[in-house]
């Protein structure tokens, strides 16, 4: 289905060096993507004057619409990204994005505004699971942990430059630029993936010539798609309007309880669906299992911190805007390099020592800020150490564990995987800032500092369970090994279990008379190769 989409990998040096560009593309839109939150945040103010007849409550979708759709529709892209091809998907993605931007800078009434934001959050939606799919289509299996690497480094990176460019574009041109800025850079991005494509789609197409008729998939399912995006959705709107609604009012907790109760009967269906918008299947990968669990306190630690500091530097130490961003940069600017840096170490060490070494960092870093910050601005002394130290440790931790999270899973399942992953992502970074606000509460006259103080223990004490999790449940020596792409429903049906069975032996008899150096060092990589020999001949 997805074979004029998706070129396989191909050997050789040249096809290596063509495949990396997908990868390039789609590093480039996860960049981009942090601008529409942080510039959103900054001109929130001059949006709200400039609709000034529009009630507090409809703006405030301006901001919790983008994220509340990215929420809901994750799991969608997802499903989509694995059946329809990760390319098209992101083209699709990249053209809605690039559209409703020019929508929102454009728009002529708040109501406008809004819906183009709930419109490019759905878009984003499209973006985060098949970018990735899009990029590892073309890469050998060797190669994909360093490519999730990369791919995972993306938005830490572009949030490390999104509050720079969101204050210089504000003060330069209003906040209508702030949602125009991104349109160029999608538009560069849809006709890179255009042009890159055609090649693409002639070596599947060539492929899928060669390798006969396919079996038709099931089709999706419908009732379980339109359950799962509600109660997400749901819980979404919940915690992002919770603090507008208040949290025990009867909207409040009505939206919560409804998607609440959806969730199981999300899970009781996807368990019985030959497709589930849910990978219920994939929790039973130890590692998968493991890192959605780690997810959600790694996840409400790191983005909702996102929410202290710019407060704390303005209310406290009266920073401007254009100030601000820049204090912020160390931060995620480390914390991108040391993504990368994880990716190579994991390939050869695995996840753990990074894993458990990044949440101490977190745990470190957060308890600075609550001893070392004062009332008085102390930034090279107090905040600068801990930026550093936070980004070092959410370098270690934040995105890697993402990568950790895929390393087993199979390719055919990538986007969904994923796109689960980095539901939960959502969902819990919007708890945590709704905690942090919670935390915050009315402030403190007498002494403006404590309120911060206690949010960020409480940020340590949050980081402390992934932290022993980690430790004593991840695996010791469990290398970033590429998983073993699934057999196609076809391959396996009819077959019987005799072929696998003399595959099987086949291989054991050749993995006996190997080197013994291969035998030691690369039993994994030397089982798959000769189980790919032993089924293609």
């Amino acid at each position: 289905m997805t074979a004029t989409l998706d070129a396989p990998p191909v050997g050789g040096r040249a096809a290596t060096s063509s495949g990396w560009m997908p990868l390039v593309v789609a590093v480039a839109a996860m960049a981009m993507m942090p601008l529409a939150v942080t510039g959103t945040n900054l001109a929130f103010a001059d949006v709200s004057a400039h609709f000034a007849s529009t009630s507090r409550g409809v703006l405030s979708f301006v901001l919790s619409g983008y994220s509340i759709a990215i929420a809901a529709f994750t799991l969608l892209g997802g499903q989509l990204s694995d059946r329809l091809g990760s390319r098209r998907m992101f083209l699709t993605g990249i053209a809605a994005f690039a559209a409703a931007g020019t929508v929102a800078g454009l728009a002529p009434h708040a109501f406008v505004l809004v819906a183009a934001r709930v419109v490019q959050g759905g878009a984003g939606a499209l973006i985060v699971p098949s970018s990735l799919a899009m990029a590892l289509a073309r890469l050998t299996p060797d190669r994909h942990p360093t490519a999730i690497g990369v791919w995972t480094a993306a938005f830490p990176i572009g949030s490390s430059l999104a509050p720079t460019l969101a204050a210089l574009v504000l003060d330069a041109g209003g906040w209508r630029w702030v949602f125009l800025a991104p349109v160029p850079v999608a538009a560069v991005l849809l006709i890179t993936s255009i042009r890159r494509g055609d090649e693409a789609g002639a070596v599947a197409a060539a492929s899928a010539a060669t390798a006969g008729p396919t079996a038709t998939a099931p089709p999706i399912d419908g009732v379980g798609l339109v359950l799962g995006t509600a109660a997400v959705g749901l819980i979404a709107l919940g915690i992002a309007q919770g603090p507008r609604w208040g949290w025990a009012g009867p909207a409040t907790l009505a939206v919560l309880a409804v998607g609440v109760g959806l969730v199981p009967v999300v899970v009781r269906r996807a368990r019985r669906s030959a497709t589930p918008l849910v990978p219920v299947e994939l929790f039973s990968i130890p590692t998968y299992r493991l890192a959605n669990i780690v997810n959600i306190p790694v996840s409400m630690a790191g983005m909702s911190v996102w929410l202290l500091w710019p407060l704390q530097m303005r209310q406290v130490w009266h920073y401007d805007q254009l100030t601000v961003g820049l204090a912020m940069t160390p931060t995620p600017a480390l914390g991108g390099l040391f993504s990368i840096l994880t990716a190579k170490w994991a390939r050869r060490h695995g996840y753990r020592g990074a894993l458990v070494g990044g949440t101490i960092g977190v745990i470190a870093a957060c308890v600075w800020f609550a001893v070392a910050l004062h009332e008085r601005a102390n930034y090279w002394t107090g905040m600068f150490p801990g930026l550093v130290v936070f980004g070092i440790g959410m370098g270690l931790v934040f995105a890697p564990i993402n990568g950790a999270a895929l390393v087993e899973v199979p390719r055919a399942d990538i986007g969904r995987a994923n796109a689960a992953f980095n539901t939960g992502r959502f969902l819990s970074g919007a708890i945590g800032i709704a905690v942090m606000v919670a935390a915050l509460g009315d402030g403190d006259a007498g002494h403006p500092n404590a309120p911060f103080d206690r949010a960020y223990l409480l940020l340590a004490a949050i980081a402390v369970p992934p932290a022993v999790l980690l430790a004593l449940r991840w695996p010791r020596r469990a290398a970033a090994r590429p998983a073993p792409p699934r057999a196609p429903r076809t391959a396996m049906a009819g077959a019987g279990r005799r072929p696998m069975v003399r595959s099987q032996r086949w291989c054991e008899r050749t993995a006996s008379s190997a080197e013994p150096w291969t035998r030691r060092r690369r039993p994994l990589a030397a089982h798959m190769a000769c189980t790919r020999r032993a089924i293609v001949g």
